[in-house]
C-alpha cells in the first residue's frame, strides 16, 4: 500500500508540471488516491505494532513468573 501511494504521489506531482486545464481534476484525484493509500498503509503498521507490543509485554511477564510444584 505504501508503494502504491507513493507512486501514485509522485505520478500526480510529474503529471501536474505536464498537464493544465481540465486534467487538474484527474492530477488531484490521483493525489488524493496516494494519500489515502500512504495513510491507509501508516494506519494499518500503527495497528499491528501496537498489538505486538502488546504481545511483547504478556511474554516479558511470563518470563518472570516463578512456576511452584
Amino acid at each position: 500500500m505504501l508503494c502504491i501511494g507513493i507512486f501514485f504521489i509522485v505520478l500526480s506531482i510529474v503529471l501536474s508540471k505536464k498537464v493544465h486545464g481540465v486534467l487538474d481534476i484527474l492530477v488531484d484525484i490521483i493525489a488524493t488516491i496516494g494519500s489515502f493509500s500512504v495513510w491507509e498503509s501508516a494506519s494499518t503498521w500503527l495497528v499491528q505494532r501496537k498489538q505486538l507490543n502488546r504481545k511483547k509485554i504478556k511474554l516479558l511477564r511470563l518470563k518472570k513468573v516463578e512456576i511452584l510444584n
